[in-house]
């Protein structure tokens, strides 16, 4: 079943009245709580395909990724137009870490909830991207896993923010 990230009932009334137009989806499917955990899709109905999760360490330019069989899952699904979800654990025991879980729907709209701390600050942010799908195949092609990870978080900066549902800092003194 395909799922695309979009308000419940009253997103839907919105999408029937304006079936002809292209409509992005907003924030309301997800709950964020506090953003200290990570959102919990509200949608009984949503069906993804989960790719588990991928560990990388080292610098963004050349990182060493553990478990690529997750990234590739990913990869593949978002770039074929398969509904997917991915955990992204990066460089966790390290000074700057990132975890982040990706959704993405039928035709590469992406939450990205991520999680970064540095030092003893932490700022969380909950995304909706509209990813290119073609440059997400073009990651596919790379012979490194390092390469394709790489690719895939440069698929993130070059893509369009549909929508900011969340954010949340916390700066230690």
């Amino acid at each position: 079943m395909t799922y695309r990230i979009r308000r419940s009932a009253l997103g839907s009334s919105i999408l029937l009245l304006a079936a002809c137009q292209a409509q992005y989806p907003e924030c309301d499917t997800f709950e964020f709580g506090d953003l200290e955990t990570e959102p919990r899709v509200e949608d009984p109905d949503a069906s993804f395909d989960d790719c588990g999760s991928v560990r990388a360490a080292g610098m963004m330019e050349m990182p060493v990724v553990e478990d690529q069989s997750a990234l590739d899952c990913a990869l593949a699904n978002i770039a074929d137009g398969r509904a997917t979800r991915l955990e992204i654990a990066w460089s966790p025991d390290a000074e700057y870490s990132e975890q982040a879980t990706l959704w993405s729907d039928d035709a590469g709209l992406t939450m990205r909830w991520r999680s970064m701390t540095n030092d003893l600050n932490l700022d969380r942010e909950a995304r909706l991207f509209q990813l290119d799908r073609e440059r997400v195949n073009a990651c596919r092609d790379l012979a490194d896993a390092g390469a394709r990870f790489t690719c895939l978080y440069d698929a993130f900066d070059a893509a369009d923010i549909v929508e900011t549902c969340a954010t949340k800092m916390r700066y230690s003194e």
